[in-house]
């Protein structure tokens, strides 16, 4: 996935997303936002004295999720990044028409006013999930055999099942596997 397949999928559930950041004890907060691509950098625009700044300042780790929403087919979008803050006049007004939506009802004195500040976030990951299986979407399911048939006794009545038991040699290397490491 590309980033050009990253800004698509952005598309898909709107503007409003969930802001992950980091709180200086660790723990997580988050909260929504409008979003909006610029080049290759994901911004928007908060209140300068927000926690979600205040959090940016001290950890510029930064994670935006799309929401799950019955337009996107259920399929939801992570993307984990490097925060930076533009709060210099400068930068508010190269920034201030790329949000797609009107900013002076947040910040009536227009990009001089010092209220809001832009979170530009430089993507390093981005995760796609997919929901299968809803309204009959295709779903693709992976069976391994974890025991040979071919070493099964014949009874009477036909094949006689019975419980595995530790050192089967019908055991497969694949469920050895998989009990060792689930």
């Amino acid at each position: 996935m590309d980033l050009d397949d990253v800004r698509a999928e952005a598309e898909r559930p709107g503007r409003t997303a969930y802001l992950a950041t980091v709180r200086p004890d660790a723990r997580p907060h988050v909260a929504p936002v409008a979003m909006s691509w610029h080049g290759d950098h994901l911004n928007t625009f908060v209140l300068g004295t927000s926690t979600k700044v205040t959090n940016l300042r001290a950890n510029p780790a930064a994670s935006v999720h799309y929401p799950v929403a019955e337009a996107t087919g259920w399929d939801s979008l992570i993307v984990d990044g490097t925060a930076e803050i533009v709060e210099t006049p400068e930068g508010r007004r190269a920034l201030w028409d790329t949000m797609g939506y009107d900013l002076d009802p947040f910040e009536p004195g227009g990009p001089d006013s010092d209220g809001h500040v832009f979170v530009v976030i430089a993507p390093s990951k981005a995760l796609v999930l997919r929901r299968y299986g809803l309204d009959g979407r295709e779903i693709l399911v992976w069976k391994f055999r974890s025991m040979r048939t071919d070493l099964c006794q014949s009874g009477d009545a036909g094949t006689t099942v019975k419980q595995a038991t530790k050192g089967d040699p019908r055991i497969t290397r694949v469920r050895a596997f998989i009990r060792k490491t689930s």
